[in-house]
């Protein structure tokens, strides 16, 4: 299953969390708070896996991700994305320079 974890947490749950995502096989950070991850477990296991790590006013959510999709992120979690899910919506983000067909 390909999910998108995303969470709200202090600093020491977040930091307790993170190092739990890493533990699977393929993940990538799409944002600091924000994780694309692939698992053989559904999103309700998933779920509670990370949800010993949080306080009580922490919050934690866990999508299935399918087509399509887009996003503006680090190129090497798009390529995990890519690889997973299949080519995404044709967005080219703002700072993408066609001469050199990277980022500037």
């Amino acid at each position: 299953m390909n999910c998108l974890v995303t969470f709200a947490a202090a600093s020491q749950n977040s930091d307790k969390i993170i190092n739990e995502i890493r533990k699977f096989d393929e993940w990538g950070e799409v944002t600091p708070n924000s994780f694309f991850v692939v698992s053989n477990e559904n999103a309700g296991k998933i779920t509670e896996r990370l949800q010993v790590y949080l306080g009580p006013k922490d919050s934690i959510a866990v999508f299935a991700v399918s087509r399509p999709w887009a996003s503006h992120c680090d190129p090497i979690v798009e390529d995990l994305i890519l690889s997973q899910i299949g080519q995404d919506e044709d967005w080219i983000p703002r700072d993408f320079n066609h001469e050199t067909q990277g980022r500037e």
